[in-house]
């Protein structure tokens, strides 16, 4: 449904909507765009994983497009909001003046029937061309002294009805053009409202998405150091029978490998211990983080969603609520566009690639089995 804005914003929609900065409009898809196709290509294979860095480095890629995906479908709920509530704005002028319009309309039309029922009769004064009607509701005499009643011929009487209908068509157009502008309006206004739910569920997503890489690169780490620990655990046994074994001064050297064996084994064990430590402590910390920038985000929703009058139209909770990596595409945000609208670009897709790419991932990230309980009951 092709609709011009400019009567709600001038100016402001082109592709994407106002108070969107540059960087966060067309350049940021790109850049997020461009995230995913390394992340795609950089991939390390399962065997792969957990051997080196390419898992971590993996991980930090994608919550870096996850952090971006957030951080877009915030600007264009701020882009949204001011087009809704400018699109409120609108409404409520076009309504009060097409009100107007119809009432002035009204009144033109009973004047003209009551003028031509004057016409027809012959109550017409010769003098001051007014009508019967006119001249009593001037409280004067009809006719005005010395004048007297006329007859209009039917082509004279055509004439005034032409002239009296002038003004009636002229208002009937204004009314009609201003009617397919608030239809207009209208269409953009619910557009907006769908966007604003599904941009809201698209960037609850895309954090819980970001939460989820977190906890799933902490699991990866722990499982990694309990295999080593394993490993630790049989090397500190082995030490430990072959100090049995080694008994008597005649197995001195045995004792004293023995011996190394026992502490190099005990060393590695403590540090694998602090690393477990350090590895939660960085992701309590990123966690902390992620929810400071996620506050904050929600925060500035809020305020996007308590523009003008756009609360008397959505109800709306600016609040972060965990998305479920089993829920369906529309649940999680599938048919946000970012701020971009069918009714100024009639073109757009039903989905857009980067927003169905991160469901995807989300989707096959899943949510592992830590949470962040686990993280402050390991803290105690």
């Amino acid at each position: 449904m092709p609709t011009p804005l400019s009567f709600i914003l001038p100016g402001a929609l082109s592709l994407l909507l106002p108070g969107m900065p540059a960087r966060a409009q067309q350049p940021s898809r790109d850049r997020i765009r461009d995230g995913f196709d390394r992340l795609d290509r950089d991939r390390p294979s399962p065997e792969a994983r957990g051997r080196s860095g390419m898992e971590a480095s993996f991980s930090a890629l994608e919550f870096d497009g996850a952090s971006g995906m957030a951080g877009s479908a915030v600007s264009a709920l701020d882009g949204l909001s001011q087009a809704g509530a400018g699109a409120i704005d609108a409404l409520e002028r076009d309504e009060a003046r097409l009100a107007k319009l119809s009432g002035e309309l009204s009144d033109l039309q009973s004047t003209k029937e009551r003028k031509l029922a004057d016409f027809r009769e012959g109550l017409f004064c010769s003098g001051c061309d007014r009508t019967r009607t006119e001249i009593l509701a001037r409280n004067e005499t009809f006719p005005h002294p010395g004048q007297h009643s006329v007859r209009l011929s039917e082509a004279e009487l055509q004439k005034r009805e032409a002239a009296l209908q002038a003004p009636i068509d002229r208002l009937a157009s204004e009314i009609a053009a201003l009617r397919e502008k608030i239809r207009h309006t209208q269409d953009m206004l619910a557009e907006v409202l769908e966007q604003l739910e599904a941009g809201h569920r698209f960037w609850c997503t895309a954090i819980t998405h970001r939460r989820n890489l977190v906890l799933q690169e902490l699991e990866g780490r722990l499982q990694t150091v309990k295999e080593e620990e394993k490993r630790a655990d049989l090397q500190l046994s082995a030490a430990r029978a072959a100090q049995l074994r080694a008994l008597g001064p005649e197995h001195a050297a045995e004792k004293r490998k023995a011996d190394a064996a026992l502490k190099e084994a005990q060393a590695l064990l403590k540090t694998l211990a602090d690393r477990r430590r350090s590895h939660r402590d960085s992701a309590r910390q990123r966690l902390a983080r992620d929810r400071r920038t996620r506050d904050e985000q929600e925060s500035r929703i809020a305020g996007f969603l308590g523009r003008g009058k756009l609360h008397t139209r959505t109800s709306l909770d600016p609040r972060y609520v965990i998305q479920n990596a089993t829920a369906g595409h529309p649940q999680l945000g599938g048919s946000f566009h970012l701020g971009r609208l069918n009714c100024k670009e009639p073109s757009l897709p039903e989905f857009l690639p980067e927003v169905d790419r991160l469901i995807e991932r989300f989707h096959q990230t899943g949510v592992g089995t830590l949470t962040e309980a686990d993280l402050s009951a390991a803290s105690r």
